[in-house]
């Protein structure tokens, strides 16, 4: 306990003294917001990798590896990777198009209109809010169960440290903070994650947990046509469309020189995908010797608390934070962005208000009583799918589409699949829920297809 406290000090000291030297509450309005774009291509690259590792990244490829295989880590995985790579090629399109941008809103209300930059900046500012909680939620549970500091005290206290050095320096901060968690958490698994495998029968527990804890999907089969329809359907088209629909990542598209975008998000899909594969070798290996977890939910850490010391209990746990506030002040600065682009007047000023209110928002949700995890994710993923279409087609299309037809098509998608999903979700209905996700997809390509292109 002492020592996991003592950690925590650390590494909260570490992630403030190393932003109040390397980077200056000075900065410009323009600096502050998108680092006068010309961040290191390598740090942008770890900076990417660490905000795609949202808290459920760190247990679902345990928790899938464990209780489906190979195959529910797959769905997981795969889709994760090529994220990055298609949010690289847009990235590179938009700084070609609107190279002075600031944000995803901003491009799409100067092609379109000022209705449709509302409607982008509410579906931003609401990701931002669910994400917030998201993370509040996994960290402050898992931290209020090792450390026994309450999860009302500890969801703030991860709001606190994130908010402290987010309004220092803004992306600079960031950028450079993730820079250092990405590091600590590629140098905790490929530590932790060897010996743990060693002192539960090595590769051979690996191999036996392949087809997970029932060996039910370790050959493909009727189930796996299950698996698909109820995981790897909604999981793939909400990670497709994750960077889409977050500025957290354009913000970090234009803060670089555009001729290193294309290569920092190579670099970050490889860098992001050495963590999740760690984590499912903890999920195969739980799965081949039979061991059961409390909670499947976070079976590598009940994995890690069974075989090892209080030493690696405690990487873990920073491994864990870094992961959390990566997305913390990646999301604090993303609406940074927003306010300074919609808001006139002193744009720090305003960008840090911004982020209090922010955390404030995320902090009321993550405390509202029994909040699942699983279902606010899975519904700010498909708030994200209803502007996907709308967006790529738009980067990539040399001709704007007609106004009317991306907003009604986006706006019917916000209004009936979102809604119709979160009903899906909370009468564990998969039906309904797969419909709401179809349908929250393919709504705004309709309205494009049936619009066609903008006169002149």
């Amino acid at each position: 306990m002492n020592n996991i406290n003592l950690a925590l000090f650390l590494y909260v000291m570490i992630m403030f003294l190393a932003t109040f030297i390397f980077t200056s509450s000075k900065e410009t309005s323009s600096s502050f917001i998108v680092a006068d774009r010309n961040l290191p291509e390598n740090k942008c690259a770890f900076s990417i990798a660490a905000t795609w590792i949202w808290a459920p990244a760190l247990f679902v490829a345990s928790s899938q590896a464990y209780l489906k295989g190979w195959q529910g880590f797959a769905w997981f995985f795969i889709p994760n990777i090529l994220t990055l790579i298609l949010c690289g090629k847009l990235s590179l399109k938009i700084r070609e198009k609107f190279p002075k941008g600031y944000t995803l809103p901003e491009y799409m209300g100067n092609i379109y209109s000022k209705r449709v930059k509302r409607l982008y900046n509410i579906e931003m500012i609401i990701l931002a809010i669910l994400s917030m909680a998201v993370q509040f939620v996994a960290g402050g549970k898992i931290l209020s169960l090792i450390t026994g500091i309450s999860f009302l005290k500890m969801s703030i206290l991860l709001g606190i440290v994130a908010l402290g050095y987010s309004m220092f320096s803004g992306i600079k901060a960031s950028v450079l903070t993730d820079f250092i968690q990405m590091i600590l958490m590629l140098v905790v698994g490929l530590i932790t994650v060897p010996l743990l495998v060693i002192k539960t029968g090595g590769i051979e527990s690996v191999i036996n947990g392949l087809g997970g804890i029932n060996k039910d999907y370790l050959t493909i089969s009727l189930k796996s046509w299950d698996l698909f329809l109820t995981f790897g359907l909604t999981t793939t088209i909400g990670l497709l469309s994750g960077p889409i629909g977050d500025q957290s990542f354009w913000q970090r598209t234009f803060s670089m020189n555009k001729n290193n975008i294309k290569r920092a998000y190579i670099k970050a899909a490889i860098i992001f995908a050495i963590i999740p594969l760690l984590m499912a070798v903890i999920g195969f290996s739980a799965a081949g010797i039979g061991f059961i977890p409390k909670d499947t939910g976070i079976v590598n850490l009940e994995y890690i608390i069974a075989y090892l010391s209080p030493s690696f209990i405690t990487l873990f746990v920073i491994m864990l934070v870094s992961g959390l506030s990566s997305t913390l002040d990646s999301n604090l600065c993303a609406i940074s962005s927003i306010i300074a682009v919609e808001l006139k007047g002193d744009i720090k000023r305003n960008s840090r208000i911004g982020m209090i209110l922010l955390t404030i928002a995320g902090l009321l949700i993550a405390n509202v009583p029994n909040m699942p995890i699983v279902t606010l994710f899975l519904i700010y993923g498909v708030l994200r799918t209803s502007v996907f279409a709308g967006t790529v087609t738009t980067i990539l299309s040399n001709t704007p589409i007609k106004e009317s037809n991306i907003f009604y098509g986006i706006l019917l998608s916000m209004l009936v699949g979102v809604p119709l999903y979160v009903i899906g979700a909370s009468q564990s209905n998969m039906n309904i829920s797969i419909f709401a996700t179809i349908f929250t997809l393919i709504t705004p390509y309709i309205f494009i297809k049936l619009g066609g292109k903008k006169n002149g």
